[in-house]
């Protein structure tokens, strides 16, 4: 499925917590693993024996260490990604202060600059599961733009021998004054929803359900399903023009992100 697993790392033990998941992965696709460290001045550089010593230590056969002393992070991890092709990016994001502003930052600007997928891997990742321990969840709000995650998520369904969810927030409020907007009308909130799993199962060797949340927070009512499937990998899109737009990353994504227990799947859409 990808050639190139690119795993940032900042020098902080923070952004180590990123390199299990990204081996699982780089096994699962038979790819080569590439650890990017950009010599930043918010960073405490790393030599490269040191960056080897902890690819090293996952046990893969392919692992690339590529040091950049002339950009950004974003950027070196972006011209790693431009220059190969096909790779998937795997980094960790930080939860407090100001560390969190700067690698939501980083985050950001790389789905900015590349097309490729990005698997985050927030403060509240315990480590100890292998991808694919739960379903896949590919979360939607009957957007278009939205939809793009469906078939991605199938896929990494497959990829880690697991299930797909496709799951939908709903504001109870904005039903109910739907409901009054046309009295007598046919609302049916779970269709759209179940068209678009039925849509997936073509693609996904294992079983494929579908569920309508209800609550004013998506991200609450995402993470409260994913706490009912152990090990559950969710997968949310961004929109293309922004990145992890302020809206849609500020106020569900990022949310995810950073409660889930699991890493989250993040994909930029064009639209």
């Amino acid at each position: 499925m990808y050639r190139h697993v690119v795993v940032p790392l900042d020098g902080s033990e923070r952004a180590k917590v990123a390199m299990g998941p990204a081996a699982d992965l780089a096994w699962r696709c038979d790819a080569d693993l590439v650890v990017v460290h950009s010599v930043d001045v918010l960073d405490e550089p790393l030599s490269e024996a040191t960056l080897r010593e902890r690819a090293d230590s996952l046990g893969l056969d392919e692992v690339e260490v590529v040091i950049d002393d002339r950009r950004p992070a974003a950027e070196a991890v972006a011209a790693v990604v431009d220059a190969r092709g096909d790779a998937v990016v795997c980094m960790a994001t930080h939860g407090h202060g100001a560390t969190e502003r700067v690698v939501g930052t980083v985050a950001e600007a790389v789905l900015r600059r590349t097309a490729a997928p990005a698997l985050l891997v927030g403060p509240r990742y315990e480590g100890g599961h292998r991808l694919g321990a739960g379903p896949v969840i590919a979360c939607i709000d009957g957007s278009r733009l939205s939809e793009a995650v469906v078939p991605l998520a199938a896929r990494w369904a497959t990829l880690v021998d697991a299930g797909l969810w496709v799951v939908s927030v709903v504001d109870p409020a904005g039903v109910a004054a739907a409901a009054r907007a046309a009295p007598g009308g046919d609302l049916d909130e779970a269709s759209h929803v179940h068209r678009m799993a039925d849509a997936a199962r073509p693609i996904v060797e294992g079983r494929v359900d579908w569920e309508v949340l209800h609550g004013r927070h998506p991200a609450a009512e995402l993470l409260e399903f994913a706490e009912h499937h152990p090990g559950a990998l969710l997968a949310v899109a961004t929109h293309g023009r922004s990145g992890l737009s302020r809206v849609a990353m500020g106020s569900v994504a990022m949310s995810v992100v950073h409660g889930a227990r699991e890493p989250v799947l993040v994909t930029k859409v064009d639209g």
